[in-house]
């Protein structure tokens, strides 16, 4: 058996282990080290997931996480995603929602606005990434004063 099929087969055995990943939507390819996943999982943090337990296997030097993150029918319209990522920053004392907007579209979720510290970045992409529906979320919030002028502590 080749590097490349043994290196395969472990990342399959690895990824059938992980609770919630359904192994059979996932195909994995490997060359060189280099291990690609492709087809669909049903969340972000589940491509998060995946691509974690492929990072642990020995003799993976990298990896190409072409997951994608399909809805199901019963999740979410954008509108009720778009009231629970409001929500979901009104809700957490570490985010200064007055601040924030987002938009949603295809359960996408972008979220905009300046804050006055990282953590507080951090805290809003952390509040949403785990809300029914929401399949990518990027964080554009800058860091910084509001009014874009520098004050002396």
């Amino acid at each position: 058996m080749t590097a490349d099929k043994r290196l395969q087969r472990d990342v399959m055995k690895e990824l059938g282990r992980q609770p919630g990943l359904f192994a059979p939507h996932i195909g994995v390819a490997a060359e060189n080290g280099v291990v690609t996943l492709a087809g669909h999982v049903g969340s972000p943090d589940l491509k998060a997931v995946a691509e974690a337990a492929v990072k642990r296997i020995a003799g993976v030097h990298a990896v190409a996480n072409d997951l994608e993150v399909v809805r199901r029918e019963h999740e979410r319209d954008d509108t009720d995603i778009a009231q629970a990522v409001v929500h979901a920053l009104q809700w957490d004392d570490l985010v200064p929602d007055d601040r924030i907007t987002a938009a949603v579209r295809d359960g996408r979720v972008e979220l905009e606005g300046t804050v006055r510290w990282q953590y507080q970045k951090d805290a809003a992409g952390k509040a949403v990434e785990g809300l029914a529906g929401v399949t990518h979320i990027t964080n554009a919030i800058a860091v910084g004063p509001p009014d874009g002028k520098h004050s002396n502590p």
